[in-house]
């Protein structure tokens, strides 16, 4: 990684983390995957009942939010990306911060996940699935897909919520 790239870094991880604080020893920091669709809520009705079961301000790392960091002239941003928000997130699960981690459903990557989810646990973590799915077929079928590629897959997830 050059220079200006950890610099673009430093910065996206100032905007995610500025103003919320790392989660006590004796307490048990959270993590919450949240996946839908794009428009399914995930902002406007989602976030705020999320944020309010945290007895500690989460962090809310939106993988959208990180783009606008990334320099123009970058010729792979989803590259890009991709690797920032993971290296991001796995520092946050590191330093225990409590994560609400949105994802689109198209990028539900279980190897991914599951690395997370496995550090997340060794550092004590809570952790939770929330999948939100805007039709009466999907809030069963999603759950269920999503359940038998995480099986698959061979990694936990805590619980899952299914918004009506």
């Amino acid at each position: 990684m050059d220079g200006g790239e950890q610099h673009n870094l430093t910065a996206v991880s100032n905007y995610f983390f500025t103003g919320k604080r790392q989660v006590g020893v004796g307490e048990k920091p959270r993590i919450i995957f949240v996946f839908s669709s794009p428009g399914a809520g995930k902002s406007t009705r989602i976030k705020p009942l999320l944020e309010e079961s945290f007895a500690t301000k989460p962090a809310l790392l939106e993988i959208d939010e990180l783009k606008a960091f990334i320099p123009e002239n970058d010729t792979n941003k989803v590259q890009t990306a991709d690797r920032w928000f993971n290296r991001i997130l796995e520092e946050a699960v590191n330093l225990r911060y409590n994560l609400i981690v949105f994802r689109q459903r198209n990028m539900l990557m279980p190897q991914q996940t599951r690395k997370i989810l496995q550090q997340a646990q060794k550092n004590g973590y809570q952790t939770e699935v929330c999948i939100v799915a805007l039709e009466s077929t999907s809030r069963v079928s999603v759950p269920l897909r999503i359940s038998s590629r995480a099986s698959s897959e061979r990694f936990f997830i805590g619980v899952f919520r299914v918004a009506p």
